[in-house]
């Protein structure tokens, strides 16, 4: 699961997690299992958290993201919460951006459209 994660093979660490989930749901209270469970409790956190701000920054692979979280045990509720408040900072984002392209544009054009001192006005062509 750590390689997977440390490779961002998220799909793959949360596959491994799945598979060996029942296994450390039965032995994870004897003796070596303890450790064994603690860590793959910690990359699970680590993934998750992966994956949720991979669905706050990304839209490409929404829909996988939130399947894999959902394995992971993520509630609905939250899933939900974390995408609308991905997608609610990216439009803020582009709103932003938007909005200095159109102020650029906009001085842009008023500096085409009133001649400085130092440019005289077109001359006027009488036929």
């Amino acid at each position: 699961m750590r390689a997977a994660l440390e490779e961002d093979a998220l799909h793959s660490a949360v596959a491994y997690y799945a598979e060996a989930l029942p296994l450390l749901r039965k032995y994870g209270h004897r003796g070596a299992f303890r450790g064994i469970v603690a860590e793959s409790e910690a990359i699970c956190k680590e993934l998750s958290a992966a994956l949720k701000r991979r669905l706050a920054e990304r839209k490409d692979d929404t829909e996988q993201v939130v399947l894999l979280l959902r394995q992971l045990g993520e509630g609905d509720d939250t899933l939900q919460a974390k995408y609308l408040q991905g997608r609610t900072q990216r439009m803020q984002k582009i709103l932003q951006e938007g909005s200095a392209v159109a102020e650029q544009m906009a001085k842009i054009a008023q500096s085409i459209e009133q001649p400085t001192a130092t440019t005289p006005p077109p001359a006027v062509q009488n036929p």
